[in-house]
């Protein structure tokens, strides 16, 4: 379905709501790899159709996504980075390009930013890329009601600037960068 639903459109869109709630099924899969498909199918969905996603299952999705950030489990029913990553980022695409309304956001916004707030301190470098960038997306949709939330995250932030500058984490320390102008523009 996220290969196929730029180019589908037209019979996508009037059963967008169905189709969804089926993918949304699939995050529970035994399987983490069935799972890791939905999580990237919603993010698939939510650029395909901008804006009538959001509007049509944002706050089921934005539900789903925090509950993946927040502790999706592998095979070995441990915490599986990997598909909380794919949950920032599907999150991230929900949220970006102005298309999100922020009472979609607003009330999962506390664990959704614990799970992000994690992953930024202890995931691997990509993953740490892509939750800063999520916190940026969230951040600008949110706007005011992230106030509460920037004593927290600005240090944060300030400890990766802080990273040793390197080949590999040069993308983290300018997301990094990005992400503390995002945040101070949203208070």
């Amino acid at each position: 379905l996220a290969l196929m639903a730029e180019g589908c459109q037209k019979a996508i869109l009037p059963n967008l709501k169905a189709i969804t709630e089926g993918i949304i099924n699939f995050v529970e899969d035994p399987h983490h790899r069935v799972r890791y498909a939905a999580i990237h199918c919603l993010g698939q969905f939510a650029t395909d159709f901008p804006g009538k996603f959001q509007k049509r299952c944002g706050k089921r999705v934005a539900a789903v996504l925090v509950q993946v950030i927040d502790g999706a489990r592998g095979g070995d029913g441990k915490k599986c980075e990997r598909l909380q990553n794919c949950g920032a980022k599907s999150l991230q695409a929900m949220s970006d390009g102005g298309m999100c309304k922020k009472d979609v956001l607003v009330p999962h916004l506390q664990k959704m930013l614990e799970g992000l707030y994690n992953l930024i301190k202890n995931g691997r470098v990509k993953t740490k890329e892509s939750c800063i960038t999520t916190l940026s997306s969230i951040s600008t949709v949110v706007e005011d009601a992230f106030e509460p939330f920037y004593a927290t995250f600005m240090p944060l932030l300030i400890e990766v600037l802080q990273i040793a500058p390197s080949e590999e984490n040069a993308g983290l320390r300018g997301r990094a960068i990005e992400c503390i102008g995002f945040l101070g523009g949203s208070v």
